[in-house]
């Protein structure tokens, strides 16, 4: 696995946990991409290219 590889998997990683932790708090529905970007530390753009 070269670096941007592993840069990618822990972003994913990282918007996985936020949406779980999310989860956690409320329903799917009412869980915003911003919401899930701030909790993970990303911006939407990479939120969308994942």
């Amino acid at each position: 696995m070269n670096k941007s590889e592993s840069k990618y998997y822990y972003t994913a990683l990282r918007m996985d946990e936020a949406l779980i932790a999310l989860l956690e708090k409320k329903d799917l529905e009412y869980i915003t991409v911003k919401e899930i970007c701030h909790q993970a530390g990303v911006n939407r753009s990479t939120f969308y290219l994942h």
